[in-house]
């Protein structure tokens, strides 16, 4: 297997998909390094490498590259929020992003790192009823206004690594997924991801539940094991020096109706709330999976009503006992 001994180090390991990650690697035959900075890790292995680092600081990660050597990499470090935040403070993505997406990429292409994955996102892509692929989107014209600071970050930093990929011996990738839930999401943080949210708010004894908006923009939800899976099967067939991929459950639902799936999971009572003048981003995002599946052979393998299942169970059985 081309993991076998290999270096890599997941920037961002401490957060929700960057500890999903390193949880996925921990067991096979690899030498694992992770990040963190101000979330702790939740996962302990001897053969994971912690490491605390502020990735705003170009020494630090000079430093760290210069110390080990690094096959692959996975950066999974940024700064997220929710639809609130993306109105209220449309600035924050901005600048942290951008500075330490360019400080690793261009440690990693000096320290010759073999393939790096960059964990990109949806978000420049326009209200849509047909589903979209990699090249059809407009930055000029498409990203919805709530996505436009963050929409524009992502595309710089694919850009950057389409241009390293062209002048350095180091393969990029840019994965741009959709909406990811599962385990070791922030389920009780109000910058949480909707599913997360919900799923923290319809556990509870509260026979209300507030949802804001009207419940019905549509978006595509892949569980957190597809994407481990797919980042794998990269690193093992992407064949080209650069490739941006799509990657989603190729299906999307109206918000109101994965409300619907989740209580009847939980199987409670609750009357909603649609709290219509609460910040929402009213946009219908589809996007389509067929590249990564001809290129790469992979598909999601896990349908929403079996992914909400797991991550309830997940949320019952870890979560709500240890507080991870």
């Amino acid at each position: 297997m081309k993991f076998k001994n290999k270096n890599v180090i997941i920037f961002g390991g401490s957060g929700f998909i960057g500890t999903n990650i390193v949880n996925y690697l921990k067991d096979k035959k690899i030498k694992i390094y992770a990040t963190y900075n101000k979330t702790k890790p939740r996962i302990k292995s001897k053969n994971i490498n912690w490491i605390k680092i502020d990735l705003l600081n170009e020494n630090s990660i000079k430093n760290l590259f210069k110390k080990n050597k690094f096959h692959y990499v996975i950066q999974s470090a940024a700064t997220t929020a929710g639809a609130q935040s993306m109105k209220t403070d449309p600035f924050k993505f901005i600048s942290g992003n951008a500075i330490m997406n360019s400080l690793i990429i261009k440690w990693s292409v000096h320290f010759q790192v073999e393939h790096f994955i960059f964990l990109s996102c949806t978000v420049m892509y326009r209200n849509s009823k047909r589903y979209l692929r990699e090249y059809q989107f407009n930055l000029e014209k498409d990203i919805h206004p709530s996505y436009e600071g963050i929409a524009l970050t992502k595309v710089y930093i694919e850009n950057i690594c389409k241009f390293y990929s062209k002048r350095s011996k180091t393969k990029f990738t840019a994965v741009r997924h959709s909406n990811i839930y599962g385990a070791f999401d922030k389920f009780r943080d109000k910058t949480g991801h909707f599913m997360s949210s919900i799923i923290t708010k319809i556990s509870n004894k509260d026979k209300i539940l507030e949802v804001w908006g009207d419940g019905k923009e549509k978006r595509d939800f892949l569980h957190v094991d597809d994407l481990l899976m797919g980042l794998e099967l990269i690193f093992l067939r992407q064949k080209k020096s650069f490739e941006i991929f799509n990657m989603s459950a190729g299906k999307s639902y109206p918000l109101n109706k994965i409300i619907e799936k989740i209580i009847e999971i939980f199987k409670v009572q609750k009357k909603l709330k649609y709290l219509k003048h609460k910040p929402t981003i009213k946009v219908d995002i589809l996007v389509n999976n067929e590249k990564i599946f001809k290129k790469i052979g992979w598909k999601p393998k896990i349908d929403v009503d079996r992914g909400l299942k797991k991550t309830i169970n997940w949320y019952k059985n870890f979560y709500k006992k240890n507080r991870i």
